[in-house]
């Protein structure tokens, strides 16, 4: 079956058919600037928005669409909403700051741990080994 265009005199088998130098051979004989009717503005948004694809695991999705469910708000609403309130906010540098100070925090505690256990062993000495330069239990000869 034969397409075509009686004003313009194209016929063809199947447009698919056309390379692209045919078409464009054609649109250059048989267009027009009026062929397209009269312009439409356009209406084009200054929030323009990209898509990221984020990797799950079915366990961390699970969590992830729970927590979702539970705020009451869309997969990819709550996502975004975490990741925004996370870098964007003062909070953000407080919360990593206050992260530092609780890992400081435990190093000094194990620090703290392992000077009791020194005191505690040095309390158990006897008195009289203490800086005698013997060891514990070990006595000078009168």
């Amino acid at each position: 079956m034969a397409r075509g265009n009686s004003d313009s005199g194209f016929e063809h088998a199947d447009l698919g058919e056309m390379t692209p130098e045919q078409y464009a051979q054609w649109l250059e004989e048989n267009e027009s600037d009026d062929a397209w009717g009269e312009p439409v503005a356009a209406d084009i948004s200054p929030n323009l928005s990209s898509v990221v694809s984020v990797r799950f695991n079915k366990g961390e999705l699970a969590l992830v669409n729970a927590a979702a469910d539970k705020a009451g708000l869309k997969l990819s609403t709550f996502i975004r909403q975490l990741v925004i309130d996370n870098v964007s906010s003062p909070d953000a540098e407080t919360q990593l700051f206050v992260r530092t100070l609780m890992q400081d925090r435990e190093a000094i505690e194990a620090a703290a741990e392992t000077l009791t256990s020194v005191v505690r062993h040095l309390r158990a000495v006897p008195s009289q080994d203490v800086g005698s330069g013997t060891t514990p239990g070990e006595h000078r000869a009168a």
